[in-house]
């Protein structure tokens, strides 16, 4: 298998996007922070969720992203699709990204 080969896709995965797993991104909504778990142009995981947002809520976003040994943010809108405070997880998509910020994270 070579290095640019497409990978199989898990039936049971339903994103578009594969999510990059993440241990030093910080997401940003409504002035609150999360440690990022993973992300994608089209969303993220997050932990130390702890309430606040239901399913289908939309909130001001910021994802931070180290990128060649800096912090990178980017600013979009984004609709939050699964909320769990007694897991502490949150999982959203990003609905409105400027186009210059989807092409520097992609």
């Amino acid at each position: 298998m070579g290095l640019f080969s497409k990978k199989k896709k898990d039936p049971r995965e339903r994103r578009r996007v594969y999510r990059i797993p993440e241990k030093n991104a910080m997401l940003v909504l409504n002035d609150v922070s999360y440690p990022v778990t993973d992300w994608s142009i089209d969303g993220f995981g997050a932990q130390g969720f702890r309430g606040g947002y239901d399913a289908g809520d939309t909130a001001r976003a910021r994802l931070i992203i180290v990128h060649r040994g800096k912090p990178v943010g980017f600013d979009a809108k984004a609709k939050i699709v699964r909320a769990d405070p007694e897991n502490r997880f949150l999982a959203g998509q990003f609905v409105s990204m400027s186009s210059s910020a989807r092409q520097e994270i992609a």
